[in-house]
């Protein structure tokens, strides 16, 4: 007789794992889901009274956006996924011994989600942490290169956020002490201060920026594309609509390829591609004040520096 093998045993990752989903303002409900359905491409999952629920056709989990109904553009809050449920007792533990009070979420409290903390960042974005959250994905076996009837841009995912902290330094050491984010690239000011430093838990260049500004804002969501070639075509898409803020460029920092837009509601949206990858003792690059701009733009660049620079 033969015996079937054994699988092997999967090892969770532990800790925050990757950033799981984006929670915006809209002004209008059905104006916005028409943008994210069919200029940006992406899967409607589920909706309830005043919110939508969107995904990205590489994603298993059952969303990565969420649109509410309100007073936009703004940031409502963003999810991080743990690996397990005995991280989130663990992450409980410090963020309350960090001084930041922390509220439980039951299951199913949040549309598809697991339990779950909710706490407000130092930096002064509401942030939840969450282990499970159901995945109705995409076909496993076997799965599409790229499947049939993609639309508009049609992201592979959600990639990374930038937030705006009062106290950058205090922002930063939050994400690196207690969460366990560590610091890819940086900007310090003469007197060794941040202002603008991307981290990351996962192995791409950054998950999350933080920049000096008012608390508790964000400047823009990013989704992945697979090439510089189809920032080219995002782009390309979205100037049959509107105009772009930010023509195809390449940042300094991250290596990344670009492009900048808003979308109907005012929240801006960046596509990118490329970058480096990071590792566990990947050294942080530190860029100083006076070589800023070609840090942010290596090339090319916002067509209104000063809009660009808008918090939302």
């Amino acid at each position: 007789m033969i015996e079937a093998p054994l699988k092997p045993e999967t090892k969770k990752m532990s800790g925050i794992i990757r950033l799981g989903f984006v929670e915006l303002l809209v002004n209008d409900l059905s104006r916005a889901s028409n943008f994210y359905s069919r200029i940006l491409g992406l899967q409607e999952t589920h909706q309830e009274d005043g919110r939508l629920f969107f995904k990205c056709w590489d994603e298993y989990d059952h969303h990565s956006v969420i649109l509410k109904n309100g007073t936009g553009p703004g940031l409502v809050k963003l999810g991080w996924k743990v690996g397990s449920e005995r991280d989130l007792e663990q992450l409980e533990q410090e963020i309350e011994k960090y001084g930041v009070p922390v509220k439980r979420i039951s299951k199913s409290e949040e549309a598809a989600v697991g339990e779950a903390l909710s706490f407000i960042a130092p930096s002064g974005q509401p942030m939840m942490l969450y282990a499970d959250m159901d995945q109705p994905g995409k076909r496993i076996v076997p799965p599409d290169i790229i499947p049939e009837g993609l639309t508009g841009i049609a992201p592979l995912h959600l990639d990374h956020l930038v937030i705006s902290a009062e106290d950058a330094d205090e922002a930063v050491n939050f994400l690196t002490s207690v969460l366990g984010f560590r610091i890819s690239e940086q900007i310090l000011d003469p007197e060794g201060h941040a202002v603008a430093s991307f981290l990351f838990r996962t192995n791409k260049a950054h998950d999350i920026a933080v920049v000096h500004g008012p608390a508790g804002r964000f400047h823009h969501l990013a989704f992945g594309l697979e090439d510089r070639s189809d920032v080219k075509r995002a782009a390309e898409i979205v100037s049959q609509h509107q105009q772009v803020e930010v023509p195809p460029s390449q940042h300094g920092i991250t290596r990344g390829c670009t492009t900048y837009f808003r979308d109907s509601e005012g929240n801006r949206i960046e596509t990118f591609a490329g970058g480096y990858m990071t590792y566990p003792d990947f050294p942080t690059i530190t860029w100083s004040t006076e070589h800023m701009d070609r840090a942010t733009f290596y090339f090319g660049g916002p067509t209104n520096p000063d809009m660009f620079m808008e918090w939302l």
